[in-house]
């Protein structure tokens, strides 16, 4: 359901702005950017709520490890954007 799933979605939140360090972050990327794509798979009436924790998600990542550990970040965003941009709408 929607309520485990977003529940999860702030539990990781509190713990990417509160704990997490620069290793982990690294190794969460991959895993937090392949939920995006899965978010599309999402019932319409929750896909958006899951794509915005999830977008912020990876914004927080991204403040935290790129460029120094992420160096492609935007090329990524820009892939997804390009190849799934209508499927996020």
């Amino acid at each position: 359901p929607l309520s485990a799933r977003m529940f999860a979605l702030n539990i990781l939140d509190g713990w990417v702005r509160t704990r997490m360090v620069v290793e982990e972050a690294v190794a969460l990327r991959d895993r937090i950017w392949s939920l995006l794509g899965l978010v599309v798979s999402v019932r319409p009436e929750e896909r958006r709520l899951m794509q915005d924790k999830t977008a912020l998600l990876i914004a927080q990542l991204a403040l935290r490890i790129w460029p120094q550990y992420w160096p492609d970040f935007f090329e990524r965003l820009l892939e997804l954007v390009s190849s799934e941009g209508r499927a996020l709408e």
